[in-house]
């Protein structure tokens, strides 16, 4: 019996290197722990009672006017099957801008001809520029200059509102001073391999943003599906103050975007969807966001950026200590190796899965450390072709 216990607990007797990889592999799951616990799911913890608030206060009485707007250039094809969308939401008063960013297809006949027979859709030109430096944020100030509504509710011409309910859900949390509202855009996946991986990176970006809101720390959102007042895109003189970034619409929700002032919608009526078509499209999306978030201000897009790193390291450290514990032999260092990476796997799946349910973004069970280890890759593959870009 003694030699028994001697043996089980020289089992669980290690060395220095193998206690560092034993700490180093426990402190990188506690972190992963708390971003998905505190981050990523949290939005998901929020959502019943958001949903019941909404339900509570919503008062068409109450309900502002509100202008669509939408940048589009060279999009007659989105546009045909985006603004059935727009010009059937069941809203009160709302219009809708398209702002045709020197378009040289049927954009303008198409917008010129759904005109006549909607007195709420409107569309201003801007002349093509050889120099596309600035273009987009020169379109969006217009469209945001000719919008009526106290509310401007920004999508894309590729994206699409799921529900008819879009503009209500969104327009009715512009309440208690609200001055800005992030919503939910899911990328709809298809039969090819990066759409899921596409699909991944882009629910983890939601909970980002949407988690940091909730905890009072917003720092950018998406134009596929945000809102926020005109009177706060003058009062902060536009993107005046960003016209050296490419991006600077991203930037000035970055600066303007406080704790008091900025709320959330994720009821599923809220949802707008993106279809990728091509892979150009989703690298246009990312390469988007890669230039904004260097002009970033806040911990937020750092303390990500960790957390993307220490998947690596994990991954690394797990190898390297499974391999020394065959390779000693040290089978209680295999136990506890095991036993961490089956607590961070299972604590991801679970987490990741019931996130990626209600926000209709697939599943991830076998796919999911591909997905994981391959998104750091991917974003600093992107980061680094936006840097060529400036150079």
């Amino acid at each position: 019996m003694e030699n028994f216990l001697q043996q089980l607990s020289d089992i669980f007797v290690f060395e220095t290197a193998e206690l560092t990889i034993v700490i180093a592999l426990l402190v990188i799951f506690l972190f992963q722990l708390f971003i998905y616990i505190s981050y990523y799911a949290m939005p998901l913890r929020w959502k019943k009672k958001q949903y019941n608030d909404v339900k509570a206060t919503l008062s068409e009485n109450d309900l502002p006017k509100v202008s669509i707007i939408v940048e589009a250039e060279n999009e007659v094809e989105h546009l045909s099957e985006l603004l059935p969308l727009l010009l059937t939401q069941d809203y009160p008063d709302y219009e809708i801008i398209i702002v045709n960013n020197g378009s040289t297809d049927e954009t303008c006949l198409l917008l010129e001809t759904l005109e006549q027979e909607h007195k709420n859709l409107y569309h201003t030109f801007l002349p093509h520029s050889r120099d596309k430096y600035g273009f987009r944020k020169i379109a969006l100030t217009l469209g945001i200059k000719a919008a009526k509504g106290e509310i401007l509710l920004f999508t894309e011409s590729y994206n699409r509102p799921v529900s008819e309910q879009w503009v209500k859900s969104m327009a009715s949390m512009f309440r208690d001073e609200k001055d800005i509202v992030l919503g939910y855009s899911k990328i709809n996946r298809q039969k090819q391999v990066w759409t899921r991986i596409a699909a991944f990176d882009n629910l983890l970006f939601g909970m980002q943003y949407l988690s940091t809101a909730l905890k009072g720390n917003p720092f950018t959102g998406t134009y596929r599906n945000m809102a926020f007042k005109r009177n706060l895109f003058f009062d902060n003189k536009g993107f005046s103050q960003f016209l050296y970034l490419e991006n600077s619409e991203d930037t000035f929700i970055n600066r303007v975007a406080t704790k008091t002032n900025t709320a959330i919608c994720i009821n599923k009526e809220s949802f707008t969807e993106t279809i990728l078509e091509n892979y150009g499209l989703w690298r246009q999306i990312k390469q988007s966001f890669s230039a904004a978030r260097t002009c970033f201000r806040g911990y937020q897009t750092a303390l990500f950026s960790t957390e993307y790193l220490f998947r690596w390291i994990f991954a690394i450290i797990l190898i390297a200590g499974i391999s020394l514990s065959i390779y000693t032999q040290h089978w209680g260092m295999l136990a506890i190796n095991i036993l961490i990476l089956l607590l961070s796997l299972s604590t991801r799946i679970i987490v990741i899965n019931k996130v990626a349910k209600y926000f209709e973004s697939g599943k991830y069970y076998f796919s999911l450390n591909i997905c994981s280890l391959l998104q750091p890759i991917y974003n600093i593959s992107f980061r680094q072709t936006i840097t060529k870009a400036f150079r």
